[in-house]
């Protein structure tokens, strides 16, 4: 019985694009990946109706992003123009505008300068021939007054009070004959309301943080009295000048903790009778781990972290110009962080 073989290699034709139903694409042998069973019906009706359902649900969320992203590109960003020009006779190192715009402060060489935003005029000054400025901070210590913290540059830190167009020295807080032994604040800044103050000290190689509370109440009553004998001169206090006012209050002293070090005892009941109770052992001072287990968790963390140490000591040596600071925010506690009253029993 004869055979007829068609020449050349067998080719599968491609399905036509109006051909077949819409079950027939789905078939496995087209898409390999859909190896599963179909789902039987009215499943797979259902399945198809979601399908259409979150992509037309998703077509009309991307229309609405694009064009939510082009009305943003449209958007003309505010510029804001100098309203004119003030001439200062000497470079400012420093500067802190009040909480209601009334007045910029200026730390410069020589002294301190208040210039209003109104008339654009310097209306009060405060001058020293032997400090010069280098950080100022202000705040509000009543409607009218306002209160300056200033660092100068030797570390000297100083607590100003400005009424209109008056200018007074409060207190000058580390001062001393013997610069040896003096206390060089490096940073100093106040709290919101101006009643709280916190300063970052330096001394023989040491850093602390000590928090100051001002005695508002009492400094604007003397000022006052100050104000009113005063009304007749010039709006000018010397450097040298300085009043007698009530004390500021220390709140705390913070110092950083102590490094620890390896510990020379060698038994747990050594370390037991160290310490006050008996019962715990590692205080901070009192434990069992020893020199050379510190140095080893100390080369175990530098070889882990090395890449990051490494791009941190690169950055800190291009900004050695401009070294960080830290900046403090004082707040007060919230109703439930405070203590609750404790009920007495007969």
């Amino acid at each position: 019985m004869p055979v007829y073989i068609r020449k050349g290699p067998t080719e599968i034709p491609e399905p036509s694009e109006g051909g077949g139903s819409d079950d027939d694409k789905d078939l496995f042998l087209r898409d390999p990946e859909q190896f599963q069973d179909r789902l039987p019906q009215p499943y797979r009706m259902i399945e198809k109706v979601l399908n259409r359902l979150v992509d037309k649900a998703w077509g009309v969320i991307s229309e609405r992003e694009a064009s939510r992203i082009a009305k943003g590109s449209r958007k003309k960003k505010n510029v804001l123009d100098p309203t004119a020009e003030v001439k200062l006779q000497k470079k400012p190192n420093c500067l802190s505008c009040s909480r209601d715009g009334k007045y910029v402060f200026l730390g410069h060489y020589q002294g301190l300068s208040v210039i209003s935003t109104s008339s654009l005029i310097c209306v009060a000054a405060w001058e020293d021939e032997s400090l010069e400025i280098t950080s100022l901070h202000s705040g509000c210590l009543g409607e009218v007054t306002y209160v300056l913290s200033t660092v100068d540059d030797m570390g000297v830190s100083r607590i100003f009070a400005f009424c209109p167009d008056f200018i007074c020295l409060i207190k000058t807080i580390n001062e001393t004959d013997d610069i040896s032994q003096r206390k060089v604040y490096t940073k100093f800044e106040l709290s919101e309301g101006g009643n709280c103050a916190a300063a970052v000290i330096e001394c023989s190689g040491e850093f602390w943080l000590e928090v100051y509370r001002f005695p508002v109440e009492t400094w604007l009553k003397e000022l006052e009295v100050i104000q009113a004998a005063s009304q007749k001169q010039v709006p000018h206090s010397p450097g040298g000048g300085e009043m007698k006012f009530s004390p500021i209050g220390l709140i705390m002293k913070i110092r950083p903790p102590r490094i620890l070090s390896g510990t020379s005892l060698k038994s747990p009941f050594e370390v037991l009778q160290r310490t006050e109770d008996g019962n715990v052992i590692g205080s901070g001072k009192h434990h069992m781990i020893s020199g050379h287990q510190w140095e080893d968790q100390q080369a175990v963390f530098k070889y882990v972290y090395r890449k990051v140490l490494c791009e941190n000591k690169c950055k800190a040596k291009e900004g050695e110009d401009s070294p960080s600071r830290t900046s403090s925010y004082p707040s007060t506690p919230s109703p439930q962080s405070l203590p609750l009253p404790t009920s007495k029993t007969k």
